[in-house]
């Protein structure tokens, strides 16, 4: 068996895999001898393992240990059975097989037998055997436990499993059996594999903590907490269920490292242990099979529950209090805060606290913004709507105009109060998009006039720009409750600003974003390191009487605690519920101590869980009142009054009265006038869930029919709830009606999610055999994925298109699935792709006269063409689209075709022809309002005629093209816009302007998180400095563009931020350190091999050298240079060419070099090239006179 092994493996030793290729080879050791298997049993009964020991194994081992890779060992009783079929060398006690003289026994052939499932849920556990999965990637607790050899006695190591079993069926975990190995005896369980649990980790530490305690043996452990492949290995005749990966290979050395009585934790596993165990320190470790040293910890213990004593009405949250108060501090010197996360289970106080830290607070004042996410209702910015109607004064009912003047009113003085102009202007320029978001949207305002995208992209600026004004105002605290179900787009614009509250150094903002959430919702800010974060624990029993006396307002006697802490679990609102219940149950009596008590029933007499007790509260109530409750329960958490009215038209004289009682009876409150929030959501859960589905059918058809009734007139506000509530009553084709129009809707506004979100369920809902209206909703879903740039989601709904279009034989379908495939392979840069499948849209538009295909066909081949080098053909095709656009008198696609063509042409033509149909492409812009293509197009326009050399006309553009994007709120455009103008000033040498704009662009690009841009703006902000030879300057922008092209691992970044390191220190004449850093760009660029900018980095090296009087490697490096140029004088591909002559000048020039004089005559040729393209002698002039390398040359 192990030669068939060693051969099979030999046979392909490199395998490919998709990490790379690595050299599998095993090590192989044979024992002989007596062997023994034992069997140990749970004392319950349900865990069953095994294991094998004796001369045999041990002989293996040993043999094992001898072995190199690709050997086979054999201890020296299995030789002595073998000595005659083979020739071997002595090896460390054992013998090296080396050939095999005598040929082996022929294989037995072994029938497979049918494996019994009884007994085999002994072995394995239920989740294990029900797996239909081979294996998959999971995050896994790995225990390895190292357990003293005198234990292996039969007699020894039986009590030693039993006590194994009972803490498993306590903790948890999963092990396969106990080994007998090069390790010695031990143990691997695993916690997450086969199935996670909420607290493996604490469970694990638990087990390994009891585990000595119990056996009373001196054990020593490894555990680590990491990524692994969980699943069978093996064949079929014998598999095992394991886990492989970094994390187990790390607990076993981790457990071989430790001491006899230690336990040693992996990083990752420390981190999440210290919340409630103690941690130390031990050090970084060099781990055998680790390239980097590895930061290891020591479990001293559990940590002891804190008890601390609370005045008022909320008890047991001092701590919590002190880092509230910790969090904000920074705004009271108006400084940003930033995010702090508060999370614990339902019920465990969370909003209390929050709440009590607004009210106990008198000596400073703020303002709060309360935002609440709504559990069912998950529509694009839901938190902000209802704080916007209060902020601004509009009333749902009120006619548009009284509510827009409102509107405008509070934003003008809102305006009026900002000592920041500039962001009054944004703030005044971005109402309308504001008011949209409730619903209220002027004729001819800017949002009336943007396209779907620039609408969301200024909703997040409108937003972001309220709340800085509000925080001037006063300091802004902005609480968001419940954020575990928070909407995809609020968490989108958090981050968004999030990054805009730290963009601009110079300008700070006094906010605080505090957010509720329970532990299983998503983490809001992933990527911010400064996020902060309470996790509340459960109350301790003396917190629990605290709670009890407050409500109570009376003592209460130690049986009352007990029974509250005992079933409430320490979670304040449970533990309050209960208290209600035995109050309305009269189950409450005074002892002699005139203490609160519990009659001797009331533990019985309770419900077993919490919702039952929420039920038996509900109960309660009156008939009337409790039906009231549940029909208001499927509006979800807050509710308005007129929607329940409509909804009980029939008890319409007794509703107020009903609805008074519900909130004495604390089930909810009042916001407004006509809304109402349920105190607690688990209080609506409640209520919603104890009804049967038919009765819960019906009500949602209630509501589906009282929102239509009442908000008639303005329908479209509540398609989403309109959809919902006919989803949840069983009317399927109003659903499908209001999904697909709130889908519509969604996507109108760029909210991509919630559109994807609301064509999906219409498509849960459609039957199978709708085909026509399956492929409808199809692409609509895949232009919302095209939008929001998710590739893998567009090309499975494209197949699904394809698959429906051609099963129909509809050739409109077929083109309009062509035409969405020739989008995506567009935007991924598959321009073959993109040309293969708009072609065949086209050609398919023609046959069927389909007018809007083939308009956007001729959009996509312009552009794929001219990027697969067919500028000829892409010509054609941008010629055939303008005259189709002009056909049907499309002026928007007629602009669009001429844009295309004057890029095509810019190829084949130059600029001059390029920019008559730029020109003309620029006025159906302007005259249809496309302020985008119009943005584009002056931009197009700009960058053409800096290549003809006219800058100035060149700089008018860029500055034109900046004050469209501005004017739509294009953040990206903005961002863009000023990088050009700031690289158009550094090439006329205004470094100065230059700087201005790479700064602006740099506020932009971290607000927008686009750190690509935001990096290499830091190196052109260093190149601009050392133009202007501030040494210092150019070094820390350098700096910070390295760190940034590190982080994102961009080695071209690394390479160009070296480069700048390297001139930073030759402008502060420290030499050494700029040889250290030009070399590293030298060695990053020679691996991009990037010819250009190669020379580019050797003539800064021969400055360094000729400055260390190192002649050798300064001629080396110059006459590398030297060559280079004699190749190209034109240096095409360098960033600065006569900056690369002017420091191979100054060397020949120094050694008085004869060439020197004919590279300077280069130099000065190559420069009047360029100045001869600038129209006036001014820009010529500042074009040398600025800059210093060009001044050098002109002078030389």
């Amino acid at each position: 068996a192990l030669v068939a092994m060693q051969e099979r493996v030999s046979s392909q030793i490199e395998h490919k895999t998709a990490f790379g290729k690595f050299p599998i080879l095993i090590k192989a050791g044979l024992g002989y001898g007596e062997t023994r298997w034992q069997m140990f049993k749970s004392q319950t009964g349900k865990h069953l393992t095994y294991w094998m020991r004796g001369e045999s194994l041990d002989g293996a081992v040993f043999a094992e240990k001898c072995a190199d890779p690709s050997d086979i060992i054999v201890e020296k009783m299995a030789f002595e059975r073998i000595k005659n079929r083979v020739e071997a060398e002595s090896k460390e006690g054992a013998f090296r097989i080396t050939k095999i003289i005598s040929p082996l026994p022929t294989p037995s052939k072994i029938v497979e037998p049918t494996p019994d499932l009884e007994p085999s849920n002994l072995f394995f556990p239920k989740e294990l055997l029900r797996q239909s999965i081979v294996g998959e990637f999971r995050h896994v607790v790995n225990l390895f436990i190292d357990i003293p050899l005198n234990i292996s006695d039969t007699a020894l190591v039986t009590p030693f499993m039993e006590t194994v079993y009972a803490l498993q069926e306590k903790y948890g975990g999963y092990f396969l059996r106990p080994e007998l190995g090069d390790k010695g005896f031990n143990l691997l369980l695993l916690w997450g594999a086969p199935c996670a649990r909420e607290h493996d980790i604490a469970h694990a530490l638990n087990f390994i903590i009891d585990l000595t305690t119990q056996t009373k043996l001196t054990l020593r452990a490894g555990i680590t907490y990491r990524m692994a492949y969980a699943g069978f290995i093996g064949a079929p005749l014998r598999e095992d269920y394991t886990a492989y990966g970094w994390g187990v290979t790390l607990a076993a050395r981790l457990m071989t490292y430790a001491k006899d009585g230690e336990f040693w934790l992996g990083e990752e596993m420390a981190k999440r242990a210290r919340e409630s165990f103690d941690v130390k320190f031990l050090g970084n470790y060099t781990i055998k099979g680790f390239a980097k040293t590895q930061a290891t910890y020591q479990l001293l213990g559990k940590k002891p529950e804190a008890r601390v004593i609370y005045q008022g009405n909320l008890v047991g949250r001092k701590a919590e209090i002190a880092q509230l108060e910790s969090f904000i501090a920074p705004i009271r010197s108006e400084k940003s805060a930033g995010a702090l996360m508060v999370t614990g289970e339902a019920g465990i106080g969370k909003s209390r606290l929050v709440y009590a830290f607004q009210n106990a607070r008198k000596d400073f004042s703020t303002n709060w913004i309360r935002l609440h996410a709504d559990e069912i209702f998950h529509d694009a910015f839901t938190p902000f709507k209802p704080w916007i109607k209060r902020r601004f004064g509009i009333v749902d009912d009120a006619p548009d105009v009284e509510n827009w003047g409102n509107f405008s009113r509070a934003v003008d003085a809102l305006v009026e109060s900002l000592p920041d102009p500039e962001l009054g202007e944004e703030l005044k320029r971005t109402a309308s998009v504001l008011s949209a978001l409730v619903n209220l949207v002027p004729e001819n305002s800017l949002y009336e006039n943007l396209d779907a995208k620039a609408r969301y992209e200024n909703t997040f600026i409108a937003l972001s720009v309220l709340l800085r004004a509000e925080s001037l105002e006063k300091p802004l605290i902005l609480l968001f409750e419940d954020a575990h179900w928070l909407d995809e787009d609020t968490e989108a614009f958090l981050a968004y600003f999030m990054r805009s509250l730290g963009a601009n150094e110079e300008k700070t903002y006094p906010i605080a974003i505090i957010a509720t959430r329970r532990p299983e919702g998503r983490i809001l800010f992933p990527d911010n390191d400064s996020l902060q974060e309470i996790r509340l624990e459960k109350l301790t029993a003396e917190n629990i009487a605290l709670l009890a006396q407050d409500i109570l307002d009376k003592p209460v006697a130690k049986e009352l605690v007990s029974l509250l802490s005992s079933r409430a679990e320490g979670n304040p609102f449970f533990a309050e519920q209960i208290l209600r219940y035995l109050i309305e149950e009269n189950l409450l009596i005074f002892n002699e101590n005139e203490e609160y008590t519990t009659d001797k029933e009331a533990d019985n007499s309770l419900p077993l869980d919490i919702r039952a007790v929420l039920i038996a509260r509900l109960d309660r109530l009156t008939q009337k009142v409790r039906e009231t409750v549940q029909t208001a329960s499927v509006l979800g958490r807050e509710f308005t009054v007129d929607v329940l009215v409509e909804m009980l038209h029939s008890q319409l004289e007794n509703l107020p009265k009903y609805v008074n009682s519900a909130e004495k009876a604390k089930i909810w409150a009042h916001i407004s006038e006509i809304e109402y929030i349920f105190h607690h959501a688990l209080l609506r859960d409640a209520a919603y869930s104890m009804q049967l589905e038919t009765r819960q059918r019906g009500l949602h058809k209630l509501a589906f029919n009282a929102l239509e009734e009442v908000y008639q007139d303005e329908l479209e506000a509540y398609y989403g709830e309109l959809a919902y509530h006919a989803e949840k009553g069983g009317l399927e084709e109003k659903a499908l009606h209001y999904l697909s129009l709130a889908g519509e809707r969604a996507k109108g506004t760029y909210q991509n999610r919630q559109a994807i979100e609301y064509y999906s369920r219409a498509l849960t809902l459609l039957p199978r055999e709708e085909l026509r209206a399956r492929f409808d909703f199809l692409l609509k879903r895949v232009e919302s994925f095209y939008n929001l740039g998710d590739s893998p989601s567009q090309l499975k709904d494209l197949a699904q298109m394809e698959a429906l279009a051609h099963k129909v034989a509809d050739e409109g379908m077929i083109s309009s699935t062509f035409i969405r495939q020739a989008y995506h392979a567009s935007i991924m840069g598959d321009y073959p792709n993109a040309v293969k499948y708009a072609t065949k849209a086209m050609d398919l538009a023609l046959k069927t006269q389909n007018t809007e295909i083939l308009l956007s066909a001729y959009i996509v081949l312009p552009d794929a063409l001219s990027r697969t080098g067919k500028f000829s053909t892409a010509k054609e095709r941008a010629k055939d689209g303008l005259e189709i656009a002009r056909s049907v008198n499309n002026r928007h696609s007629e602009a669009s075709a001429l844009n295309a063509l004057g890029l095509v042409v810019l190829e084949l033509e130059g600029p001059t022809t390029a920019q008559e149909y730029q020109r003309r492409a620029l006025a159906i812009a302007k005259e249809v309002k496309d302020h985008y293509l119009e943005a584009k197009i002056l931009n197009n326009l700009a960058i053409s005629l800096a290549s003809q050399g006219d800058y100035h006309a060149s700089r008018d553009y860029f500055q034109q093209a900046l004050a469209v994007f501005r004017k739509q709120g294009n953040e990206t455009g903005k961002g863009l816009a000023l990088a050009n103008l700031g690289w158009l000033s550094g090439i006329l040498g205004d470094y100065p302007a230059a700087m201005k704009h790479y700064e602006r662009s740099l506020i932009i690009t971290r607000q927008l998180g686009q750190h690509h841009e935001e990096m290499y703006t830091y190196i052109n902000l260093s190149a601009s400095s050392y133009g202007q030879g501030l040494a210092e300057k150019a070094y820390d922008w350098a700096e910070k563009g390295f760190i940034l092209a590190t982080a994102i691992e961009d080695s071209s970044a690394q390479a160009w931020a070296y480069y700048y390191l390297g001139l930073a220190h030759l402008l502060d004449k420290k030499f050494r350190k700029a040889v250290e850093v030009l070399l590293r760009s030298l060695e990053l660029r020679i691996e991009s091999n990037i010819p250009a900018q190669i020379v580019e980095t050797r003539a800064g090296l021969v400055q360094a050298y000729a400055a260390l009087d190192n002649q050798l490697l300064a001629e080396k490096e110059a006459e590398a240079v030297i060559q280079y140029i004699e190749e190209d004088e034109t240096l095409e591909g360098a960033e600065e060419p006569l900056r690369i002559y002017l420091f191979i000048y100054k060397w020949l020039e120094k050694r008085k070099d004869p060439r020197a004089p004919i590279l300077l005559q280069k130099a000065k040729e190559l420069m009047n090239t360029q100045v001869l393209k600038l129209n006036s002698k001014e820009a010529q002039q500042q074009f040398i006179e600025n800059v210093p390398w060009r001044r050098a040359l002109q002078n030389a």
